[in-house]
C-alpha cells in the first residue's frame, strides 16, 4: 500500500471515529430529551388521573347520599303502610268477632 492510500485510509478512519462519537452524543441527547418528555407526560397523566378520581369520588358521594334519602323515604312509606295494614287487620278481626 502506498503512502497516499494509507493516508486516505487513516483520514477515513478518523472521520468514521468522529462520526461515531458525534452520533453517540446525539443519541445520548435524544435519550435525555425523551426521558424528560416522558416524565412530563407521566406527571401530566398522573395529575389528570388524580383530578378524575377526586371528581368521581365526589360524584359517587352525592349519588350515595341521594340513594340514602330515597331509601329513607321508601322505609318511611313502608312503615306507614304497615301501620295502616295492622290497623285495618285489627278492624277486620274485630268485625269477625
Amino acid at each position: 500500500m502506498d503512502l497516499e492510500t494509507a493516508s486516505a485510509i487513516e483520514s477515513l478512519r478518523k472521520d468514521l471515529d468522529r462520526t461515531r462519537t458525534d452520533l453517540g452524543d446525539r443519541i445520548a441527547g435524544v435519550e435525555t430529551s425523551l426521558g424528560r418528555q416522558l416524565a412530563t407526560v407521566e406527571n401530566t397523566l398522573r395529575a389528570q388521573s388524580d383530578r378524575r378520581v377526586t371528581m368521581l369520588t365526589r360524584h359517587t358521594a352525592v349519588l350515595t347520599e341521594s340513594v340514602r334519602d330515597d331509601v329513607r323515604i321508601v322505609a318511611d312509606g313502608l312503615a306507614a303502610v304497615t301501620a295502616e295494614l295492622v290497623a285495618v287487620s285489627a278492624k277486620i278481626d274485630a268485625l269477625k268477632r
